[in-house]
């Protein structure tokens, strides 16, 4: 560099000046009154030109620089640092500047300025310096691209907005001319295909502007494997074509496309699963894999933006594919309780006119009836009872639940009281002995149901003993962590398998026939239904034939209100 121009005449002469600019870092360059650049040292020549190229005689008013502030917008010609130095005859300092470099690449730059003055103080030039801030720049940008990629994921749920954000990023960050971001998606068969999510609008006739206008707010399909994003698909890896058009993996390109001049196409991948992917055209200099390491937090984080985005699609459509399920079975449930209670209420009406015209019938006939006939009689009459009381049990099971109400506060001892007056009848005449133990609390439920509930499963305690043998009851509750238990336990006849006990809650499901214990199959299922009503459970444990029955079931701590009390009897 050969500077000369009005330098102090005091400062020695044996400074070698231009030797020394030639050693700097920083780039200088000095402009003439026109703003044409005269002089350039050999770091300014790296900044801002390329390989076989020199600055000198280029004009710093030249659009090619495209000079550019921070936030985008255009510098003006009068603007420009070093014009500015010329035309004020004042230093400027710190613009921070962006240029497009001979190269064709975007370069940021911290430039200070100051005008060349001849010996009337008139400005005849200046000199102008510069920091290449390029990386500190693009560093900023990723941490920016980074946060408003996460930040908008929060705050906007429209992911072909946040993704077309993230593509315009990208293409700053590398001065790529065009690109694409696409969800990787398959068919049945398991073919990837690119769905895409933002894609730059290279529409090149009437035709493909129609083609884009209509089809990017849906997204693009792309199907064909043999192109450069399909080896990205099915390779499940970065790949750069810096010369596309000898590019074996290259194709599906349509006639008339903008020329493909490079190309890198990037996996977007979450816990090993490419679920998206980065497309990238006509970088000036082509790519290479030190820029795929620079893009790999930022497409890290939208690989999991993207798949917190697909969780959170999946448990919305979940979430609704459930709330529709709810919604049918509470239909349906609806309905069969509905159809439970008028079959078992409306046909107890003819079944019992037809169960007393046969009595009729049959005290007419009765001098005229044999012993067969009379026994086929008793075998309809016996038939119709049983129906009748089977429809009973129905109405019972098809009750619970429906006509209890709200589930109140109600004393687990008070209902287990009630259901013994019930039962007292039967407790005197087969001698019974019930104990009762344990700590009894307040439960959430209803009286009535709770009644009921004991009092089935104490007479089934009564009514399951060997003949001649008195029933010997214990019936006991305690807590048990975040619920109570309750037990009824029996010195009965028991039963021989689990498979048998789980059958018995089962309506009209019976292990004895009629003729050993009276019984139409319905206590237990609906001492099931009660419980389950409530949010317990129930089960039925025996050690085997002769050993006993103990039914256990659960119902939930109803909280702090519960105030347990002992009792025995």
């Amino acid at each position: 560099m050969t500077v000369n121009t009005s330098l102090p005449e005091h400062l020695p002469a044996a400074i070698d000046y231009a030797g020394l600019l030639d050693t700097l870092a920083e780039g200088v360059v000095v402009i003439d009154s026109g703003g044409r650049i005269v002089d350039a040292n050999p770091a300014a020549e790296s900044i801002l030109g390329r390989m076989g190229s020199t600055l000198v005689h280029r004009s710093t008013q030249d659009p090619h620089w495209n000079a550019i502030h921070e936030d985008g917008t255009p510098f003006a010609i009068e603007d420009h640092p070093a014009l500015a130095a010329l035309r004020l005859c004042r230093p400027q300092r710190g613009t921070l500047m962006g240029v497009t470099a001979l190269d064709g690449r975007r370069r940021w730059l911290q430039v200070n300025a100051d005008p060349l003055l001849d010996g009337q103080g008139r400005a005849i030039g200046a000199m102008a310096s510069f920091a290449d801030i390029s990386t500190v720049k693009r560093a900023e940008h990723m941490l920016r691209a980074i946060a408003s990629l996460q930040s908008g994921f929060i705050s906007a749920r429209d992911m072909r907005k946040r993704f077309a954000g993230l593509l315009d990023d990208c293409l700053q960050l590398t001065d790529s001319a065009f690109g694409f971001i696409g969800e990787v998606l398959h068919r049945d068969d398991g073919t990837p295909y690119l769905r895409t999510y933002a894609l730059t609008n290279i529409a090149w006739s009437a035709e493909t502007r129609a083609l884009y206008d209509a089809k990017a707010a849906d997204g693009f399909i792309f199907e064909r494997l043999d192109t450069l994003f399909g080896a990205v698909l099915t390779g499940r890896q970065t790949v750069i074509a810096n010369d596309p058009a000898n590019d074996p993996r290259a194709g599906g390109l349509p006639p008339g496309h903008p020329p493909l001049h490079a190309f890198i196409g990037l996996p977007i991948v979450d816990h090993g699963e490419i679920i998206a992917m980065l497309g990238l055209a006509n970088r000036p200099g082509g790519y290479d894999s030190a820029l795929a390491d620079f893009l790999s937090p930022l497409l890290g984080a939208a690989g999991k933006v993207l798949a917190a985005d697909r969780a959170r699609s999946a448990e919305k459509s979940l979430r609704a594919s459930l709330l529709e399920q709810s919604r049918n079975l509470a239909r349906s449930n609806a309905d069969l309780e509905q159809f439970a209670y008028v079959v078992s209420h409306d046909l107890r009406q003819p079944l019992r006119m037809m169960h007393s015209n046969l009595q009729m019938i049959e005290e007419d006939l009765h001098d005229t009836l044999g012993d067969e006939h009379r026994e086929s009689m008793r075998y309809i009459r016996e038939g119709a009872q049983r129906m009748d009381q089977m429809l009973v049990g129905l109405l019972e099971y098809s009750r619970v639940g429906r006509q209890s109400g709200p589930h109140v506060a109600v004393s687990s001892r008070a209902a287990v009281d009630e259901a013994l007056r019930y039962l007292r009848p039967l407790l005197d005449a087969s001698g019974a002995q019930v104990d009762i133990a344990g700590e009894w609390p307040i439960v959430l439920a209803g009286e009535a149901e709770l009644v009921r509930l004991f009092q089935n499963l104490l007479d089934n305690a009564i009514k399951y003993q060997p003949r001649g043998q008195a029933p010997h009851i214990v019936v006991s509750a305690a807590s048990e962590d975040t619920q109570w238990c309750f037990s009824v336990r029996d010195n009965g006849i028991g039963i021989d398998s689990a498979e048998q006990a789980a059958r018995l809650f089962r309506i009209f499901q019976r292990l004895h026939g009629r003729g050993h214990y009276q019984g139409d199959g319905v206590g237990l299922a609906v001492c099931r239904r009660i419980v389950e009503h409530f949010g317990g459970h129930i089960a039925l444990h025996s050690a085997g034939e002769g050993q006993g029955c103990e039914v256990r079931f659960t119902l939930p701590h109803p909280g702090a209100g519960s105030t347990p009390h002992s009792g025995e009897q």
